[in-house]
């Protein structure tokens, strides 16, 4: 079963690094739009400038969602 996330967005928590950046960029090659979201706004930001550099569509959100 294949699901198509052209188009779709998707918000992947604690996403600045580690498992939550190995899924958002998953996200991203399936050409899903992400938003990074992380306690830390340079970790944030970071990844969704790299993520943006694979072609992604991807914005950095600085949130505590705990």
């Amino acid at each position: 079963m294949t699901v198509d996330f052209r188009d779709q967005v998707a918000l992947v928590s604690r996403s600045g690094k580690g498992i939550g950046k190995a899924i958002a960029t998953s996200f991203v090659k399936e050409w899903a739009c992400v938003r990074i979201n992380d306690i830390g706004a340079r970790d944030a930001e970071k990844t969704a400038e790299e993520l943006g550099r694979l072609g992604g569509k991807t914005l950095a959100i600085q949130a505590d969602v705990s």
